[in-house]
């Protein structure tokens, strides 16, 4: 084996070990998510009534500027982002199920507040929310694609012969390792992708609260408390993307992180 195709079996070897790790990271991260027990709040209104749900709803429709629209309720678990559908006039807010009524209550009104912004077009939401549903699962798909061509190009090469290479195109990038370097600048972004949208998901939550606690409490007083101690929870998740392996078709096993966690 001569210099440049131990170099690139060594790039190639480091590419797969990163992503092994990303792997094992999923894995412990899936555990302790499995583990996790979203605390209770303590609370003495043991569940909010369909009356007053639906009229915190239509108020908050009102207040969003969303009375044209619809809001449905699929089975499928929609991230935060995914609920508007401008061309239908939805608001698609999946069925869930909470232990405490505040959870309930910052879910439903967390979604028209996101999909308000959306349609106001808010581009902080805007930016956070395509990082999030787009970016960070297309550099995810890229990277492995370029591992896979990476061992498909080796194997060909080194099955020519390595150093007798005589298409040009083959010859330069066994030479000078393009692919690698994008897969390198690809782990950067991705680690810059993950730490803006921690950074972003302060901001977001802070714009939220402000524009709807303080509200809630002059128009909602009884469920003022629970819907506190909602966003408090809220605010206390410093991750904004959850990296366990999930079923989303499972909605009852997604544990409440937050609103604006992508899952």
């Amino acid at each position: 084996m001569n210099l440049q195709t131990t170099l690139n079996l060594v790039l190639l070897l480091i590419l797969f070990l990163a992503m092994v790790v990303f792997l094992i990271i999923k894995m412990v991260y899936t555990k302790n998510f499995q583990q996790l027990v979203t605390p209770r709040i303590n609370s003495r209104n043991i569940v909010v009534s369909n009356h007053d749900l639906d009229m915190m709803i239509e108020y908050y429709k009102n207040r969003f500027e969303l009375d044209d629209y619809e809001i449905t309720r699929p089975d499928k678990f929609l991230n935060f982002g995914r609920n508007l559908n401008k061309h239908k006039k939805q608001i698609a807010i999946s069925k869930r199920y909470f232990d405490s009524v505040g959870y309930e209550i910052d879910y439903f009104i967390s979604r028209l507040w996101f999909s308000s912004r959306q349609l106001k077009k808010d581009n902080q939401v805007k930016v956070y929310s395509l990082v999030a549903n787009f970016l960070i699962g297309f550099t995810i798909w890229c990277y492995v694609a370029i591992i896979v061509l990476q061992i498909i190009l080796f194997i060909i090469i080194v099955a020519k012969g390595g150093s007798d290479i005589q298409n040009p195109f083959l010859k330069f990038i066994w030479k000078v390792p393009v692919f690698d370097i994008i897969a390198f600048c690809l782990i950067a972004l991705l680690l810059a992708f993950f730490l803006f949208l921690n950074e972003m998901k302060i901001v977001i939550q802070d714009k939220y609260t402000k524009d709807v606690l303080m509200d809630f409490k002059e128009n909602f007083l009884n469920y003022y408390d629970d819907l506190k101690a909602a966003m408090t929870y809220d605010s206390e998740i410093h991750l904004s993307y959850n990296f366990a392996f999930k079923n989303r078709n499972d909605i009852e096993g997604i544990k409440w992180l937050g609103p604006f966690v992508k899952y």
